[in-house]
């Protein structure tokens, strides 16, 4: 169809619906590919997920209520912990060490093991240290959260409540 102005030929309905349903496909292109990527690395993407809830869940602590964290992973290879590092740099819980970089002030992970190794990238250093279930002080016996711990997480005065309560 011409335009009446410029003798120029209209985009017509089919081009336009053409141009979107070629995008569509190239996203969906790009999208398959991301998934099955040597790239992409479920357990440090569902690593990183975790770890966005229990930051969200950290900063309820101080709310009515607290925050509430829990890991529901379906029964897999790759096993998830909530590691609270204190003050060190490492521990050991059973026959695995947990390694963490960082200042390691206060230091709280979500960490996996991968072929006999501990990851543990995803961390942040608490404003208070943490107390209760997860305290680990040296000298005290190590513990981590694992699939199917509920923690209730409350703010104190000067430490946060990490309380077990499944």
């Amino acid at each position: 169809m011409k335009s009446k102005r410029a003798g120029t030929k209209m985009v017509g309905r089919e081009t336009i619906g053409l141009i979107i349903g070629l995008a569509i496909v190239i996203l969906l292109v790009l999208l398959m590919y991301n998934l099955i990527s040597p790239y992409f690395d479920k357990d440090k993407q569902t690593a990183e997920s975790y770890f966005k809830t229990l930051e969200i869940e950290i900063g309820k602590a101080g709310q009515e209520g607290g925050g509430e964290f829990s890991m529901w992973q379906e029964e897999e290879d790759t096993k998830f912990y909530v590691v609270y590092f204190a003050n060190r740099p490492n521990f050991n819980y059973g026959d695995i060490t947990f390694i963490s970089s960082g200042n390691n002030e206060n230091h709280i992970c979500i960490c996996y093991v991968d072929e006999g190794k501990s990851v543990c990238d995803d961390c942040a250093n608490l404003n208070f240290p943490a107390t209760g279930f997860l305290s680990n002080e040296v000298g005290e016996e190590s513990k981590v959260a694992v699939r199917g711990d509920k923690l209730k997480i409350t703010k104190q005065e000067e430490h946060y409540l990490f309380e077990k309560i499944s």
